[in-house]
């Protein structure tokens, strides 16, 4: 299996999506009543969201963001952590006290020791806050950067405290398993210690008066029971209330931010989720689909899946981090509540796809062209949310087969998007548009029409995918047969699951195989003999074992499972084989495929009533200004006029503006010279001409086809569970897949 495949089934199935927010509710109420300061939302499918984009002219490595109580208007803190470069060895601090308009009221710098490093924060009164970190339980500060007081006693570890929370009558602090109640000045209420050493406490909250705690069995979330346990500092007792999944028969991880461990948001799933404790019941709060989030206006220092954080249960933040860069600037899109906003009057464009929360493009796409007009509104969903239960390869293949049926019975979204269905079948059965007569003769799309001149599917990058062996060895089209004899002592892969093999060079591509003509008998059975010579048992139906790349000396015939984007990742590749590279590929019966990675991969409905909207809205991924963005994440750009821009900034980063090296930081080379002092490393003519001619090698659209998958990993399993020869094993799953490939593609 692929490495992004790997990637995506463990994030549906680990679902760790541990935030560390720094945030706090307001409840002043009294214990046992319902706290009300800040108002629920009753319905959050019809509550929209707007964002303004908070610009800090300063590098930001870390951010701490809570909402300041009181005033005139409502406030945001936002506390700029900047490292010297040392782990927790903090440069400076600086403070800045923000609207939701975006404007920046009031900055100073906080009187925070640069020895103190700050892990969490949260408002007290709306005249001070509190900050817990490493050599102390707290810091109480007020809004001028004055320290107030810090607590002289410490159950802290070297480590520091773990969490805040604001209270109704002050604050609680964990610090390893000790909580301590202060009130609003800091003075001692009382403390409890946890006795159970089974679950790692996590954070403490207060939720409807009571005090609680999040605990957690396992290492990671999703590993153990996460509980929540009451805090009885009357009777000096922990006692277990709840496990999570008592609250929701999903595989949830609560959020880890100040006061907000009874809330949920996947970086898949559209729903915010709040956890009732004492009820045993969860409910949506907010929509993600219905916020419009200002998207960054640089590219980040490094990729991270977009998070939505919490500032209380109308306000919501994105921040972007430029750090590594020549960017003196940090950005936060804070996200409020807009009545004025009704995204619901306007004519609403479905867009539905698989892992949509992820992709900052799409995000910045949606954003650009929802607040261009007022007519239209196009509004996601995420089909991950469908796939958030299934435990096997099989299962998630029957989601696809219903959400297909779905589709077929009018739950059919305008736009497509992700590499969850394969939309030239659905092209040629008439389910999707023919974009060719839309896009007109533009050269942007020319790898994406196909041989019969139509164009059934559209993105807007790519990366390429597979094995990559010695040039001296290997060519860009190799056979199973044709491949060079491993020597004694060398393996021809390194760790390689023989189900993942068998796929590779079986069903990556059944449907080429099929209408070529080439799925026999006598091919199935070559790739399984060659699956299970070639690859190790696989211990893990979910997941294959990553092995690191070893340096490659001359004669060595290992092959190299690797995706390559822009051309930072092919020079750091040769780097490990010393030598020029051939991309390999996917070797099948009868050569090679060359698989190609889409990004923002989309088609258009063909019952869609607005494609004209939707040709607007794909094209704006073509854009040089977008498409400088996707080049500048690693992604391959389709523009050849961006991408060659990209390149040239990697040969020359020295000579390049400051704006471009900003843009390709994440692209231009670096290495390390005898003194380990980072150097600039141009990328050579030859080596980019390499890469040029080896990406060109890309041919074949990657389509995730998991009853495929699951039809070849049963099988392949059975030689280890009962075993079956590799012949009988070719004569099941080549009736199998003949079946399969006739329903579908015939």
């Amino acid at each position: 299996m692929s490495k992004k495949t790997t990637k995506i089934l463990s994030a549906i199935l680990a679902a760790s999506m541990a935030m560390s927010l720094m945030a706090c509710n307001s409840k002043d109420d009294e214990p046992g009543s319902e706290p009300g300061s800040v108002p629920g939302i009753s319905d959050p499918e019809n509550t929209y969201y707007s964002s303004k984009l908070v610009s800090i002219p300063r590098r930001t490595d870390t951010l701490y963001a809570f909402a300041k109580e009181g005033g005139d208007e409502d406030t945001v803190c936002l506390i700029s952590l900047k490292t010297d470069g040392e782990c927790c060895s903090v440069d400076s601090y600086r403070m800045y006290i923000c609207n939701y308009d975006g404007e920046i009221l009031s900055e100073c710098e906080p009187e925070i020791p640069k020895e103190y490093f700050v892990y969490q924060a949260c408002d007290i009164d709306g005249s001070k806050f509190v900050v817990t970190g490493t050599g102390a339980d707290f810091m109480l500060i007020d809004y001028d950067g004055h320290i107030l007081k810090e607590s002289d006693t410490s159950t802290a570890t070297e480590y520091g405290s773990k969490s805040v929370c604001k209270t109704h009558d002050g604050f609680m602090i964990l610090a390893e398993n000790t909580v301590t109640h202060y009130d609003k000045d800091g003075r001692i209420i009382d403390e409890i210690t946890n006795t159970n050493t089974e679950y790692t406490l996590i954070g403490v909250f207060e939720q409807d008066g009571r005090y609680y705690v999040l605990g957690r069995e396992g290492y990671v979330c999703g590993e153990g029971d996460d509980c929540y346990f009451e805090l009885n500092f009357a009777r000096d007792a922990v006692e277990k209330a709840c496990s999570v999944s008592d609250v929701t028969d999903m595989v949830t991880c609560p959020w880890e931010g100040v006061d907000y461990h009874t809330y949920y948001c996947s970086s898949f799933g559209n729903d915010i989720v709040e956890y009732d404790i004492m009820g045993q019941t969860s409910k949506v709060v907010a929509k993600k689909n219905n916020m419009l989030v200002a998207p960054s206006t640089y590219v980040e220092s490094s990729y991270v899946d977009p998070q939505y954080k919490m500032l209380d249960e109308t306000h919501f933040y994105r921040d972007y981090l430029y750090s590594g860069t020549e960017l003196d600037v940090t950005e936060v899109a804070l996200i409020s509540v807009d009545t004025e906003l009704d995204l619901g009057s306007r004519t609403v464009i479905s867009l539905k796809g698989y892992n949509i929360f992820t992709s900052f493009l799409l995000e910045a796409a949606l954003y650009n062209y929802n607040t261009s007009q007022d007519e239209y509104f196009i509004k996601v969903e995420d089909l991950m949310e469908d796939t958030s239960s299934i435990e096997s390869y099989s299962e998630l293949g029957d989601v696809r087969l219903q959400l297909m049926s779905d589709f077929a019975s009018g739950d059919t979204p305008d736009i497509f998007l992700g590499d969850f269905f394969d939309y030239n079948y659905m092209g040629e059965n008439n389910l999707v548009l023919d974009l060719k007569p839309y896009l007109g003769d533009d050269h942007i799309y020319d790898r994406m029409t196909r041989d019969d001149g139509k164009i059934y599917q559209v993105y807007a990058g790519y990366n390429v995918e597979g094995f990559w062996g010695g040039a001296d060895k290997y060519s860009n089209n190799n056979s199973l047969s044709s491949m060079p004899a491993v020597p004694e002592g060398q393996s021809r892969f390194m760790g390689i699951p023989a189900t993942d093999l068998a796929y590779y060079t079986i069903g990556s591509d059944l449907c080429g195989l099929y209408r070529r003509g080439e799925l026999t008998q006598a091919n199935v059975k070559q790739a399984v003999e060659f699956a299970l010579e070639n690859g190790i048992e696989p211990s893990n139906d979910m997941t294959a074992d990553a092995f690191p790349m070893h340096d490659m000396n001359p004669g060595d015939t290992q092959l190299e499972f690797s995706g390559v984007g822009g051309p930072a990742s092919y020079w750091y590749l040769q780097q490990g084989f010393r030598k020029d590279m051939s991309f390999v590929g996917y070797p099948q019966a009868t050569g090679s495929v060359h698989m190609l990675i889409p990004e923002c991969l989309m088609a258009v409905s063909a019952s869609t009533e607005y494609p004209e909207e939707c040709i607007k809205f794909i094209r704006s991924f073509m854009t040089p200004d977008v498409q400088r963005r996707i080049a500048a994440t690693g992604t391959i750009p389709v523009s050849t006029d961006v991408l060659n821009e990209m390149i040239q900034v990697v040969k020359d980063p020295e000579n390049a503006t400051t704006d471009q090296r900003n843009m390709y930081k994440r692209q231009i080379i670096t290495d390390y010279n005898s003194n380990y002092d980072e150097i600039l490393v141009p990328l050579s003519d030859q080596i980019a001409n390499n890469y040029l001619e080896q990406i060109a090698m890309a041919d074949t659209v990657m389509v995730y086809d998991w009853g495929v998958w699951a039809m070849t990993e049963e099988e392949i399993n059975t030689h280890y569970s009962q075993g079956k020869s590799a012949a009988e094993i070719a004569d099941s799953l080549y009736s199998r897949l003949l079946v399969y490939a006739r329903e579908n593609y015939g």
